[in-house]
């Protein structure tokens, strides 16, 4: 298993992914959005790598005091075999080369096997913040 940072001429097989996976975001759906995501978030973007096939992904900003998680994939088939924990964990060595000491990010409610795979990984859901959200049409 490999770990590296996330290149922007990883667009299609990252699409390639996500579609086999049925997990599109708008990120995704273009190749301008997601090379200009990588272009300003170099150092916390991530691909995991199995038998030189990209089979995870996780995708994270810093807006110089917290990183924010948008997007974490491991292939169907190489789930629940350690790839999201050394993503995660890929992710935490660059927040400390940052001096950042914060990670945050959203999910739904319902999403019970992620919400305990991040608990798996020490993250915790803090019940004194609500997240608000806007469509601008």
């Amino acid at each position: 298993m490999e770990i590296r940072k996330l290149s922007d001429t990883d667009y299609a097989v990252i699409y390639a992914l996500c579609t086999r996976n049925n997990y599109l975001s708008e990120l995704f759906t273009s190749y301008d959005i997601f090379s200009s995501f990588i272009e300003l978030n170099p150092s916390t973007c991530f691909v995991a790598i199995e038998n030189n096939t990209i089979i995870g992904i996780l995708i994270a900003s810093y807006d110089g005091l917290k990183c924010t998680i948008y997007h974490i994939l491991i292939d169907n088939e190489f789930r629940r075999l350690g790839y999201g924990s050394k993503l995660l964990h890929a992710l935490d060595n660059a927040c400390k080369e940052k001096n950042c000491k914060n990670i945050t990010l959203s999910t739904y409610s319902t999403n019970e096997v992620f919400r305990k795979f991040m608990k798996y990984n020490s993250y915790f859901s803090r019940e004194d913040l609500i997240n608000y959200s806007r469509t601008i049409l």
